[in-house]
């Protein structure tokens, strides 16, 4: 059995947990954190998904004809639609380093 103070106390004490702000570059020898107190991790962000002419076998239409890759080559880099010029590789182990 409680008294009602001491149950206010506790309330309290929880809500005062969840305001407590972990430092993630803290020292990692600290090892003494039970499990159920740790923080929550820190998800890595997801990357966008390649689009059509970033594929590794884009389609035919995505593809540059030499005109339209000399217009690319002759363009200024801020105007160019994309940074790369899209081709077409055989086998995945022959597609470069990214």
């Amino acid at each position: 059995m409680k008294t009602p103070d001491q149950v206010e106390k506790e309330r309290l004490e929880k809500e005062n947990e969840h305001e407590k702000a972990w430092d993630i570059w803290e020292d990692d020898t600290i090892v003494a954190w039970k499990p159920r107190r740790m923080p929550k991790a820190i998800v890595a962000p997801k990357r966008d998904l390649p689009l059509h002419a970033e594929s590794v076998n884009p389609p035919e239409e995505y593809l540059f004809n030499q005109e339209e890759k000399d217009q690319w080559e002759k363009s200024a880099p801020e105007d160019r639609k994309t940074n790369f010029i899209p081709s077409k590789v055989d086998a995945l182990r022959k597609v470069p380093l990214y």
